[in-house]
């Protein structure tokens, strides 16, 4: 029997709070469009969404050509994009590298790496992850992108294609590749992230509704203590407002 694909969702988060559910697999980051205006100053069609007045994103503007439905000809508009980032992406981008040196052993997972794929101005990153003991980094990899292979491989179609991400407009454009070697060949960045790590219970200090208390175990600072769970959902951190390192909460999955 043949296996039921099932279609790929990711949340993409903007830096104002808002959040759009993708139904296809972007990558890590989405350009909306939240300003479209003609070049030439011409009456015609112009919109500004929610987003007016907003200086909580880092916009980016951009000259798109158009072909109007109507006539068929080419008209040029200014775009004002908005980009936002899946929540993997936000959660990994600023964490350290971490090496072999770390850990006297070698390192013992879980683990997690990095993967850049660009081409011209498009680019992809890629998050692999893996608890085997003691694996080399690079097996890890190899098993990460043979299953974005899988998944990138046309049903009738010998190329593979990738949704990638234009980082000087914010485009999103499907980019094809002849064969494995050339996915490959478009990695320019390789980093095996230090673990999260995670919040740290303070036992002595829980709620009437079972919402206990966190420190950061690393810098163990004021700052950093505060309640999660149950009754404060809202106060949930995923680095620490101290020190600034990413954190978890115990038996928390990331994805």
């Amino acid at each position: 029997m043949a296996k039921k694909k099932i279609a790929m969702q990711k949340e993409i988060i903007f830096p104002c709070g808002d959040k759009l559910v993708a139904t296809s697999d972007y990558g890590h980051a989405y350009g909306l469009v939240v300003a479209h205006e003609p070049v030439d100053g011409e009456d015609g069609e112009k919109f500004i969404n929610q987003c007016k007045g907003c200086t909580k994103c880092n916009k980016t503007v951009c000259i798109r050509n158009y072909r109007e439905k109507a006539t068929g000809k080419e008209k040029k508009y200014k775009d004002t994009i908005c980009v936002g980032y899946s929540q993997t992406y936000l959660d990994n981008k600023d964490r350290p590298t971490t090496t072999w040196n770390d850990e006297e052993f070698g390192n013992p997972g879980p683990y997690n790496i990095e993967v850049i794929f660009q081409v011209g101005d498009f680019r992809r990153v890629e998050y692999f992850m893996g608890n085997n003991k003691n694996c080399e980094m690079f097996s890890l990899m190899d098993c990460g992108i043979d299953d974005l292979l899988e998944k990138a491989k046309g049903k009738d179609d010998p190329c593979y294609h990738l949704l990638m991400f234009n980082i000087k407009n914010g485009q999103i454009d499907d980019i094809e590749f002849e064969d494995e070697d050339q996915v490959k060949n478009s990695i320019v960045s390789v980093r095996m992230l230090q673990p999260l790590k995670e919040w740290e219970n303070i036992k002595d200090v829980v709620t009437p509704g079972g919402t206990p208390m966190y420190i950061c175990p690393v810098c163990k600072s004021k700052e950093s203590k505060h309640l999660y769970g149950v009754e404060f959902t809202e106060n949930r951190k995923s680095r620490c407002p101290h020190c600034g390192r990413h954190l978890k909460y115990p038996g928390e999955k990331r994805s």
